[in-house]
């Protein structure tokens, strides 16, 4: 009897510790990091869950003087966030250039194809694409753009890459080089999973358009979201945000634009299929006198409007980067200077189905952080990936790492009888 009092004691001191924790666990966060060297500068525009429940981080890497020159950079994490191999690539060491990616999806065999652009010294910018494989080794890269046509220096960027389903790839951003509308034409690119070009599509109106991000759609079709500063109702100087539907070809099948305020920057910066068929679209845009207002809008399959809503935490700026689907709803990162604890913090955003706010959190120190990717790792589980300053090095840039986890659920029992 002495040792089952022992035993009951225990479990009340257990969980006595679980629930103080607890209640010092006030976000959703279960962990964060910075990551990188003192001696440089790092930032992630991109991060995803690896097979190996780890995670891909892609950015860029400098020297932490101004207008140092800038080489592509990868960070591979275990599930915990701890580094296990990174990864430097300068895909023009002839020239003083600047480059980065934008975008990364791992491959199939386990390696990692990212895109992005790199600064070129007779071309412009150029669209850029990249394969590692995944211990981080470089296996082949490529330019597009101007050095395919070979003159001008019109510039030419890869925002954006998803995997296809025939294990190739679309490639979304803009060209001025290639444009046959206005100065810049919204650019898809289809490749092989070698990089060789399938086929390629320009879309534009009479101003300047990009992309964003682009998906391959379940009937085997593409959509992106972007921006445009063609006419729109307002006056040719407005800016509204771009919808484009194509099929498994490149060719539209529909577009839409949605303008939110007039003569202000507006941006569609990401976009997910739903289950239902339709599609989910965040970004920002600038109304008068508020620098930045981030959005969620719903379409249908058809790019109906369902549902749109605004999200206006305060008297500063936000903006969403990157949106991702919840089982109850969905989730957009991006940063915020009216909440938080610094200049700028990285913001989480969680609504419900019908893009009602359950919750928004910051996370940062006392200087410049932001959100700019964030991907699905489970049931109401994330992966956020940006740019941390300060945190870990006195005025050092970063990438940051950011764990959401699910909100904590305790159930108590009473002890077990033990029937004799």
């Amino acid at each position: 009897m002495k040792s089952r009092r022992i035993l009951f004691a225990a479990s009340i001191i257990l969980l006595a510790q679980t629930l103080v924790w607890a209640e010092q666990t006030e976000d959703h966060a279960l962990w964060s990091k910075a990551i990188g060297d003192q001696a440089y500068l790092e930032e992630c525009y991109s991060v995803q869950q690896t097979t190996d429940n780890g995670y891909i981080l892609a950015g860029r890497r400098s020297l932490s003087t101004a207008g140092a020159k800038s080489n592509v950079f990868f960070v591979k994490t275990d599930a915990n966030g701890n580094v296990q191999w990174s990864s430097e690539i300068d895909p023009y060491p002839s020239f003083n250039s600047h480059s980065r990616v934008l975008s990364v999806v791992q491959a199939d065999d386990g390696g990692y194809v990212a895109a992005g652009w790199v600064e070129t010294e007779n071309y412009g910018e150029e669209g850029y694409l990249v394969k590692i494989d995944s211990t981080g080794s470089l296996q082949w890269h490529y330019i597009y753009g101007n050095v395919d046509i070979g003159s001008g220096d019109d510039d030419d960027w890869f925002q954006t890459i998803a995997k296809t389903s025939d294990g190739g790839y679309i490639l979304g951003g803009w060209t001025a080089a290639q444009a046959n509308h206005g100065y810049t034409d919204a650019w898809l690119v289809r490749v092989t999973g070698t990089g060789g070009i399938v086929w390629q599509t320009v879309h534009g109106l009479e101003g300047s358009e990009e992309a964003q991000e682009v998906i391959q759609t379940t009937d085997g079709g593409y959509l992106f979201v972007g921006n445009t500063t063609s006419e729109t109702g307002f006056g040719i100087d407005d800016e509204a945000v771009f919808i484009v539907k194509t099929n498994a070809s490149g060719v539209p099948q529909w577009f839409k634009t949605f303008d939110w305020s007039t003569y202000g920057g507006e941006m569609g910066e990401s976009v997910r299929q739903t289950g239902d068929g339709g599609y989910l679209v965040g970004g920002w845009y600038e109304a008068g006198s508020d620098p930045g207002i981030p959005f969620l809008i719903k379409l249908n399959s058809g790019g109906n409007t369902q549902w749109s809503q605004t999200y206006n935490l305060g008297s500063g700026s936000e903006k969403f980067s990157s949106v991702a689907l919840a089982d109850d709803g969905y989730l957009a990162v991006g940063r915020t200077n009216s909440a938080g604890s610094g200049n700028y913090d990285a913001l989480v955003v969680k609504t419900d189905a019908a893009g009602n706010q359950e919750w928004s959190e910051t996370y940062g120190g006392s200087d410049y952080d932001a959100a700019y990717s964030v991907d699905r790792t489970g049931n109401s589980s994330y992966i956020v990936g940006g740019k941390a300053v300060g945190l870990q090095w006195a005025g050092g840039t970063d990438m940051y790492l950011i764990y959401i986890g699910a909100a904590l659920d305790y159930r108590i029992y009473l002890p077990l009888v033990v029937r004799h």
